[in-house]
This record gives structure tokens, C-alpha cells and sequence, in this order.
């Protein structure tokens, strides 16, 4: 009876488990019946919408696969029919250089779009860069001119820079003359990396000969000047354009009229220490040089005792890039053996070293210049327009294709894009009197029994000789004894024959000075005649310096110390002697003998040779200029 009990028990959960379950459903349907119904009837009702409007539609019968094939075969039909009128068949090359020949097309144009990214392949402005390290050296000195443009083909050096027979060309003579001589760096890599970056993506036209266009090509350059006073300051100086500004007015012949014409001159053309490799020859010659004629100086007298310097008319820099094609061309002769063949150019091998090299020379020269000026000079640089000939097409802006160079106004300041130099420093043109510190003879010394010291000065002078002469001539005249007056007219004939084809000489002479004592006086001294490098004598002339001696000091070693110890002190240096003086503007003016030492023995040669020449030969020069 108790098993029966319990499990009744068990087995009542089980049964309202059951009872509980089918509660739960009626119970959901009571509370949310309501929505339940409301969402089958929404679903009908959009059921009912979409197959309303499903209903109304109607396929068009006629658009079939077949009429829609017809309809497109009658399109084709009709593009196929429309014929354009004939247009020739021009070269690319025609239509860039003639757009107004192209006919006219029927057919209408989409108005242009401007590209949303910078169109690639048309021709745009490269940048243009100056000349550097621009360096000035001023001087006077004899030239050879006249007489021998018929005895020397033009533009070839003469051998040895002489006629033959070591003298100057028959019929020429020596004009003296002042002169600035620049020299400059032109930084052709620099410009031919800048036109490769421009013009390297740009279009090309098969044939076209404008393609050369893509290097450098320099046509000239304006040279500037500015006189320099004391006080000035740079943004103050007056320039003054030394050759043509306006490129309009130039042509291929007459770059540079100025030096032209002083070429035209000359008697003779000195052969130039620069190899012409190394230089760019419308900016150093100031012509493109021609088959038979090679690179060129001024021929500056007396031969060969004045040759032309690197320091004069060439540069550090072009002079370091000679000296490395040299030692690259002895070692690559080295590494072929004494075997191999020679080289068959040698300038064709220097070119091309040249167009790896980042610089090449650029030189001027100025004749019209005024002694003891000071002057800066500045450059700007003129190449040929490298997008000229172009058309719009091809052009970034169609304005780049104006004008035939570049810079279009080298003088505009407005100008952005113009390759003007810095500018040099002041160079100072040397005076008609120089005054060069020798030394000091102390009292009692070399003859010297005045009771003060006595200055040693080599007074330099650029004389006219034909002045002199004539100065000379007067004294002759006033002779009145016979016997005196006979040797001194045949003298006067003499120096008339001397120097009759001389204008200027340099004149020096070394005299001794106090203080307070002007220096000048009137002297004949000993002259290397330009003309045919031999020392002559000039009387009467006039050292009229207009300097004063105001003061000096140095040249005197101090006194070795007193007791044991004078004979191991080491022996004094003397200091250098050192010249106030007084110039001609009321200005003092300080000469040092550490400056003026090479000088002082260079201008004073001819008087310290003339014994010895003397000595060696009593001939002069007269039957040399009775040629």
C-alpha cells in the first residue's frame, strides 16, 4: 500500500506539467493576439498592392529580339554613309610650324576641359643661372698694333708671337694703353642638368631639328661697370652697360664691338694659354671661332719678358681641370703601352673630358678705362631661346616661344628669370705715377752724409715719348757752343729714330728722397723698348709724381743687448720699411716694402741691366727701324 502511495505521488507533477504547457499557449494567444492579426493583415494588404500594379504592366509586343537586331543594323547603315570631305595627309613637322594650313575640319568640337593634373610633355621656362667667381685684374702696358694684318692671316698666332726673325711684324708699332681684363666661371653643368630636367619627357618630333634646342647655347653677354668713390654703397652705384643691352640690336658679326675692334688693331694675335676646349669662345672671344682660327690674347709688348699669366687671363678653377686631363691622359697612355696608337684627336679627347666638367672660361676685357680708377664690373649672361619655333601645342604657355633669347631684356630688372652675376670687387686701374718702397739708407751709410736718413723710391711714370722728345728738343736748340751742340743734335736724331714707333713707355728710376721732399724730378733713364725687347735710353723724362714724403720708419735692426749674453742672442730681424706719403688729393697714403719687394726689382730691370747690355754690345735698334 505504500509503494501505490508514493508512486501516485511521483506521477502527479508529471500531469500538471502537461496541464501547465497547453495554459501557456492559450495564454500567449489571449495577450498578443491582437498584433499577431494585425501583421497577416498588413502582409495581404502589400500582397494585394503588388500584384495590382503587376497587373497594370504590359510588355510592347514589337520590341522583339529580331526588331531591336533590325533597329541597330539601320544605325550602322547610317554612320557607314556620312563621308567627311578629303583632308591631306601633312607631316607632323608642317602642321607644329604652319597651324593656319590645317583645313578647316566640319565636324564640331567638345568645348575643352581643363586636366584636373599638370599636362605632361609640353615645353616649359628652364631656369637660367649667372656666371660666378667673376674676377678682375687691372694693368697698362705697350700693345703691337698696325702694320701686319696682311703679313698674318687673321686670328693665327704668329709663331713665338714675333715675326720672323724674332722682331715685330714689319710696319707695326706700340700704343700704349690702361686695361681691365676679367675672367668668370660658366656653369655649364649646372645648365645642362637644368635643360635635361625641363626637356627630357617633353615631345619629340621624328626629324626635327629643333632638337639641339634642348642644350645650352650661349650668344653673348653684357658686360656692366660702375666707378667706384670712396663712401659709395653698393645699392647706390651707377651701372653703365659696356656693349649692347637690347638684344634686338645685335647680330652673329657684332657681339662685342668694343673688342672687336681693338682685335682689328692689333698686329699680331698672341696664342692663348687656356686650351680652347676649356673655354666657351662667344663668351671669351666674343666671336665663334672659325676653322683656321684658333684661340687668341692681345699682344702685349715687350715679347717674351711679358707673356700672359694664368693669374692675368686665367682661372684657379679651369686651371684644376687642366691639370686633371693631363695626369688622366698620361696615366691612360701609361696603362696602354708604348705600343698603342696615338691619339688621332687629342682636342676631340679634351672636349669630351670638357662636357663632363661642371665649368667652363669666360673672359672680357676693357680698354675704356681711365688711370687710378676704381670700377666693379657684373655680368648677365645671354642664351638662345630654347623654346623658339615652337607653337602653343607644345608649349606650356605660348608667350615662351617669344623672342630669340634669353634673357629677352638682360637689363630689366623686372625680369625674374636673369642670369646677372654677383659683382667683382673693386679693381683699381693703375695711375701715370706709381711709387714703389725700396728702402732706407741710414746717415752715414752708401755715401748718405746728410745727418737724417734718406728713402730709396723706384718712382714708375707713363711717359710719352714723343713729349720727351720734343722736351729735349728745346734744350738742343738752346745750345750756343758749336762743338757741344753738334753731338747733342745727333742724339736728339737718334732718340727720334729710337722711339718713333712708341707712344707711352713705362719709365722707372730709383732716387733717394728726405722727409718733406717731393718726389720728382726730371732725369734721363734706361727703357726695355717695346717693340724689339732691347734696353734704350729716353732723356728728359718727367718724374713729376706729385708725392711727399712725409715720414718712414723700419729697415734698422734694434741693437743686440749689452754684457755676456750678446754673443748667443741670435741676430735681430730688421723690420720692414714702411712710407708716409702725401699723394697729389691731399690723401696719406701707407707703402709697405713687404708689398712693393717684387715690384721695385721688376720696374727697375732695364736700368740695373742697361751696364751689362751696354757691356756686352754697343749696337742698338736703328738698323732695325730702318727696315
Amino acid at each position: 500500500m505504500a509503494k501505490e502511495k508514493k508512486t501516485k505521488e511521483k506521477a502527479k507533477p508529471k500531469e500538471k506539467k502537461e496541464k501547465s504547457s497547453s495554459g501557456g499557449m492559450q495564454q500567449m494567444l489571449m495577450d498578443h493576439g491582437e498584433k499577431i492579426g494585425l501583421g497577416i493583415a498588413g502582409a495581404i494588404f502589400l500582397a494585394c498592392v503588388v500584384f495590382g500594379f503587376i497587373g497594370k504592366t504590359k510588355l510592347d509586343d514589337s520590341k522583339t529580339i529580331a526588331s531591336l537586331e533590325t533597329a541597330i543594323g539601320g544605325v550602322k547603315q547610317r554612320m557607314d554613309d556620312v563621308k567627311p570631305p578629303a583632308m591631306p595627309n601633312p607631316t607632323w613637322v608642317k602642321l607644329a610650324d604652319n597651324p593656319a594650313k590645317i583645313p578647316p575640319a566640319p565636324l564640331a568640337l567638345n568645348p575643352w576641359v581643363p586636366p584636373i593634373f599638370e599636362l605632361q610633355g609640353v615645353r616649359s621656362e628652364p631656369k637660367y643661372f649667372p656666371a660666378e667667381q667673376l674676377r678682375v685684374i687691372a694693368g697698362r702696358a705697350p700693345f703691337n698694333v698696325g702694320g701686319a694684318a696682311d703679313a698674318t692671316a687673321p686670328g693665327v698666332p704668329a709663331a713665338g708671337g714675333a715675326a720672323a726673325g724674332g722682331g715685330p711684324p714689319e710696319g707695326s708699332s706700340s700704343k700704349g694703353e690702361f686695361y681691365v681684363v676679367g675672367t668668370f666661371l660658366i656653369p655649364v653643368g649646372k645648365q645642362r642638368a637644368e635643360y635635361d630636367r625641363v626637356f627630357a619627357d617633353t615631345q619629340k618630333m621624328p626629324g626635327d631639328e629643333r632638337l639641339a634646342q634642348d642644350k645650352p647655347e650661349y650668344f653673348r653677354y653684357v658686360l656692366e661697370r660702375a666707378q667706384v668713390t670712396p663712401g659709395t654703397p653698393d645699392d647706390q652705384l651707377q651701372w653703365v652697360a659696356l656693349n649692347e643691352a637690347d638684344n634686338a640690336g645685335v647680330t652673329e658679326d657684332n657681339r662685342f664691338p668694343a673688342l672687336l675692334a681693338k682685335r682689328a688693331e692689333w698686329a699680331v694675335l698672341r696664342q692663348d694659354i687656356v686650351p680652347t676646349p676649356f673655354t666657351e669662345p662667344v663668351l671669351t672671344y666674343g666671336k665663334v671661332l672659325a676653322e683656321d682660327e684658333t684661340s687668341w690674347l692681345p699682344p702685349r709688348l715687350p715679347e717674351p719678358t711679358t707673356q700672359w699669366t694664368w693669374s692675368e687671363v686665367g682661372h684657379g678653377v679651369i686651371a684644376d681641370m687642366v691639370t686633371k686631363f693631363t695626369e688622366q691622359s698620361k696615366a691612360a697612355a701609361a696603362a696602354a703601352g708604348p705600343d698603342a696608337p696615338a691619339e688621332a684627336d687629342p682636342e676631340e679627347a679634351m672636349r669630351k673630358f670638357v662636357d663632363t666638367q661642371p665649368y667652363k672660361l669666360g673672359r672680357f676685357w676693357d680698354f675704356a678705362v681711365e688711370p687710378g680708377a676704381s670700377y666693379r664690373y657684373r655680368i648677365t649672361l645671354v642664351l638662345r631661346n630654347p623654346n623658339r619655333g615652337y607653337t602653343k601645342q607644345f608649349l606650356k604657355d605660348e608667350k615662351l616661344s617669344v623672342g630669340d633669347f634669353r634673357p629677352a631684356s638682360p637689363l630689366d630688372a623686372a625680369e625674374t628669370n636673369r642670369p646677372v652675376s654677383e659683382a667683382s670687387y673693386v679693381v683699381q686701374v693703375p695711375g701715370r705715377t706709381e711709387i714703389v718702397v725700396g728702402g732706407i739708407v741710414p746717415d752715414g751709410e752708401s755715401g748718405n752724409r746728410t745727418g737724417e736718413d734718406a728713402a730709396t723710391v723706384a718712382a714708375s711714370v707713363w711717359e710719352n715719348t714723343a713729349e720727351a722728345i720734343a722736351d729735349y728738343e728745346k734744350e738742343v736748340n738752346a745750345i750756343r757752343v758749336p762743338r757741344l751742340k753738334a753731338p747733342a743734335q745727333q742724339a736728339l736724331e737718334t732718340l727720334k729714330e729710337v722711339w718713333a714707333k712708341v707712344d707711352y713707355v713705362e719709365a722707372a728710376l730709383e732716387f733717394r728722397v728726405f722727409r718733406g721732399q717731393f718726389l720728382s724730378m726730371k732725369a734721363a733713364t734706361q727703357i726695355t723698348h717695346p717693340l724689339f725687347n732691347k734696353v734704350e735710353t729716353l732723356k728728359n723724362v718727367r718724374f713729376d709724381t706729385g708725392f711727399t714724403l712725409v715720414d718712414m720708419r723700419g729697415g734698422k735692426a734694434p741693437a743686440k743687448p749689452a754684457g755676456p749674453a750678446a754673443a748667443a742672442a741670435p741676430a735681430a730681424m730688421a723690420p720692414p720699411v714702411e712710407y708716409l706719403l702725401l699723394d697729389p688729393e691731399g690723401n696719406l697714403v701707407i707703402r709697405s716694402e713687404i708689398g712693393d719687394r717684387a715690384a721695385y726689382k721688376r720696374k727697375l730691370a732695364a736700368v740695373t741691366q742697361a751696364a751689362a747690355e751696354d757691356a756686352a754690345s754697343g749696337a742698338n735698334t736703328i738698323d732695325q727701324l730702318n727696315k
